[in-house]
């Protein structure tokens, strides 16, 4: 009896023991596997966090070659000398664009009198409103900037060089009273508003690209737009950490959800708009140039730009991340990120088509809006023909 009792007892202890090893054995698996998490979720942190002001990060291999962004069949034209306004020297120059026999861009660049520059262009501008076909042809574009610069240039700005400039202006047929061209104070381009409200809740982006397109008469809708030409990457949580596509390359999600998408940078904009466009047309990105720069060059031209910015030209206050498929690379994106349409200008404020929330037409302090221009990285982009291109020179 007492065998038999003493081999219960050890029964019963060994299979005690073997539960014991195996709970163990689970829980020393459960707590390895939690220190994995953990670790990973410290190391991939989802949680946003404050970037400064000043940083650049955006603006990293966002800007393009400039030979890039020229079409082989353009690169003849773009090769004549304009007046336009140097990026970097924030001044007015006459520069000769040239291509050598393997395609390499050289500059040579002349200054020029800013004022001279200005009115000239003001006019070109009005030419381009009243009698649009007159510019057309490069030839005769640069033909009239140049004669009206050389105007200007050896008489001055005042009533008879205003008067010299008319009667030569009407040789072609345009009749424009240069009284009433202004000297730049005031600005607006009227573009074809949209809004993102009720059809695309994160693709601010790709309704301010098509604002672009139907501006110059292009008849394609947003939705269109984000279906057929706009790359995108899907994202998704793993192990409590966001994987998703880089916003450089493709838009990250879906820009038809209201909580699946994030949004795209520049670049990606450009690819799209240039899988749209007709021979004679092309998207560039100008991302680098300064608000006021881009206002010169292109808003006063009659040329509006998409601007990477946030809602409400507020502060970047969050930064979301997320890794790439492999895990080799983090990407951050400002939570607040907003992609609008510039239109114009006054004394004090730059004005803008907002496609968020059905805005409209918005006007910002300038400081407010250089502000978050420059913490998205200064990012921008135009639709240009070659015309038009060798207007704004």
């Amino acid at each position: 009896m007492k065998s038999t009792d003493t081999k219960r007892k050890h029964g019963r202890s060994f299979v005690l023991a073997w539960l014991f090893g195996v709970l163990s054995l689970v829980l020393a698996v459960i707590l390895v596997f939690a220190a994995f998490v953990i670790v990973k979720l410290e190391r991939n942190n989802l949680f946003s966090r404050s970037i400064l002001t000043g940083n650049n990060y955006f603006m990293d291999q966002l800007m393009y070659d400039l030979s890039n962004d020229v079409p082989e069949q353009d690169r003849e034209e773009h090769s004549l000398n304009n007046i336009y306004v140097d990026p970097l020297a924030d001044e007015y120059v006459r520069e000769y664009l040239v291509y050598d026999e393997n395609g390499n861009l050289s500059i040579v660049a002349e200054p020029v009198d800013a004022e001279i520059a200005a009115r000239v262009k003001r006019i070109v501008d009005a030419v381009r409103l009243e009698a649009p076909v007159y510019l057309d042809s490069i030839t005769l574009s640069n033909m009239i900037i140049n004669k009206l610069y050389a105007i200007y240039e050896s008489r001055g700005i005042n009533p008879d060089s205003d008067r010299e400039a008319e009667e030569y202006l009407t040789q072609f047929g345009i009749v424009i009273e240069l009284d009433s061209v202004g000297n730049g104070s005031e600005y607006l381009i009227e573009v074809p508003y949209l809004s993102q409200e009720g059809i695309l809740p994160n693709g601010c982006e790709s309704v301010s690209a098509v604002m672009l397109l139907q501006y110059l008469g292009f008849n394609i809708s947003p939705e269109e737009f984000v279906d057929e030409y706009l790359v995108c990457g899907e994202t998704s949580i793993r192990f409590g950490c966001r994987v998703g596509p880089n916003p450089k390359e493709m838009y990250a999600g879906d820009p038809r959800s209201e909580n699946g998408g994030f949004g795209c940078f520049a670049p990606v904009i450009v690819r799209a708009l240039n899988s749209y466009l007709p021979s004679g047309y092309y998207a560039k990105n100008t991302t680098g140039l300064s608000l006021e720069t881009l206002k010169r060059r292109y808003i006063d031209n009659g040329i509006p730009v998409a601007v990477w910015v946030t809602v409400g030209m507020e502060e970047v206050d969050r930064i979301l991340q997320w890794q790439s498929e492999d895990g080799e690379e983090t990407y951050l994106y400002p939570a607040n990120e907003h992609c609008m349409v510039f239109v114009g200008y006054d004394e004090d404020e730059y004005i803008f088509a907002d496609p968020y929330n059905s805005n409209g037409i918005v006007k910002y302090p300038v400081d407010d809006c250089v502000l978050a221009f420059n913490m998205l990285g200064s990012q921008s982009v135009v639709i240009l023909s070659a015309s038009m291109a060798a207007q704004v020179k």
